[in-house]
């Protein structure tokens, strides 16, 4: 036990003694539970805890993931409550836990079956995950019916602009359907990336492009969806549904932020020089923000530069609000801008862009927006003006295009 603890005061830089085991345990409970802002740091993690019985009840860690169970079944209350410590939700990623055992694995499903039923009061066990060749079946399936809507041809077959909706929805619907399949055969035991892209005929280019065709066909879909009067019937699509076999949010953002903040500290008084390893992880993670999420990622590594530049004077300050304050800057200007070069009311636009809904057919303070156009101003002021048409046309395309790529991405941050 010296040994033990000599060594894990020597990597987190503890002091624990055999005078201080309590002390010890509920450290090693909060690194790997990892709800705390100090243990957001990568360097002061526990990945993995052996234990025999401890942790096994009432512990409430919800990035925990995989129980590994080397012994025998455990009682009907102990089993359920040992698997019960892998399903909590801890973000959109995570949805449920995975077991797995090493000693009599037809025992274990015997009396995990038994223990679902028994606290089921005998109904169905939908707390199981299907089994891995039901899984990979409808896997197969899913990517035959996305296949039979794309061809070899460039871009799969499917121009954007000129097909009919009903097609375009077709084909994303298709997608969606392949990805949530695809995600849910990565989680299991058995799968082996190689082989399954072998046996399906997969590669990393051709996922790249059914999802480069996919993101083009989506934004018409949006673009149409927001230029029709009518009301729509979009049941047969998620208009908003998130990726889930191609990760388009690798670091959430809250998680980048909560790590800045633990390191510069919540104390004015507090002071903290950052690591060569503090860098390095703060920066790769600013760098996979920036893959899906470019805008917010540069704006949240501007504020970074500066932090590490005269860190002291961030000390006691919220993060989250300096880079609240930064994204309005962004907005304003950007908002300004389009506003100048169109003759509209800035307050109009500002509103719109803060309040825009995805999901609404109608935006707040669209006809606002519509009210305060002024074309007269606009045709006196420019060389080669366009008719009253195509200038009401323009502003639309310009504003949801900024809304769309550069303002709503920094605001829906999470």
């Amino acid at each position: 036990m010296k040994e033990t603890l000599k060594d894990y005061n020597q990597e987190f830089g503890t002091h624990f003694g055999l005078a201080d085991l309590a002390g010890f345990n509920t450290d090693v409970n909060k690194r790997l539970a990892r709800k705390e802002d100090r243990y957001l740091n990568r360097k002061e993690q526990l990945d993995l805890v052996i234990v025999v019985d401890r942790l096994l009840t009432g512990f409430d860690a919800p990035c925990l993931q995989t129980l590994f169970m080397d012994r025998n079944p455990l009682k009907p209350q102990h089993l359920i409550q040992a698997f019960s410590r892998t399903n909590r939700i801890f973000d959109k990623n995570k949805k449920f836990g995975q077991i797995i055992t090493f000693q009599q694995p037809k025992a274990f499903k015997e009396a995990v079956d038994k223990a679902l039923w028994l606290y089921s009061k005998g109904g169905e066990n939908y707390v199981l995950a299907p089994e891995w060749e039901d899984e990979k079946a409808k896997f197969d399936d899913k990517l035959a019916q996305f296949r039979s809507h794309i061809s070899e041809q460039a871009g799969l077959g499917i121009d954007p602009d000129l097909a009919d909706t009903a097609q375009l929805k077709q084909f994303a619907k298709a997608y969606q359907e392949f990805d949530k399949a695809f995600a849910s055969i990565q989680v299991y035991g058995q799968y082996d990336q190689d082989q399954v892209y072998s046996e399906a005929g997969l590669s990393q280019d051709k996922l790249d492009s059914y999802l480069g065709v996919y993101q083009n066909v989506l934004a018409e879909l949006k673009l149409r969806r927001q230029e029709d009067d009518e009301e729509t019937d979009d049941d047969l699509l998620d208009i908003l549904y998130e990726l889930e076999a191609v990760q388009v949010d690798d670091i959430n953002y809250d998680y980048i932020i909560n790590l800045i903040q633990a390191l510069i500290g919540q104390d004015a008084k507090e002071v903290k020089s950052f690591s060569p390893d503090d860098l390095t992880t703060i920066d790769s993670y600013i760098a996979d923000l920036a893959k899906r999420r470019p805008e917010l990622a540069k704006v949240v590594s501007q504020l970074w530069q500066s932090i590490q530049k005269d860190p002291q004077s961030y000390q006691g300050q919220s993060v989250t609000e300096l880079l609240e304050e930064m994204i309005d800057q962004v907005i304003e200007q950007e908002v300004t801008q389009l506003a100048r070069k169109w003759y509209i009311g800035e307050e109009e636009l500002y509103y719109l862009a803060k309040h825009y809904n995805p999901k609404a057919q109608k935006q707040a303070g669209e006809s606002e927006l519509i009210a305060s156009q002024r074309y007269q101003d606009y045709k006196a002021q420019v060389a080669e003006p366009l008719n009253p048409l195509k200038y009401k046309k323009a502003i639309k395309e310009d504003y949801l295009k900024l809304i769309q790529e550069v303002i709503y991405p920094l605001l829906a941050k999470q």
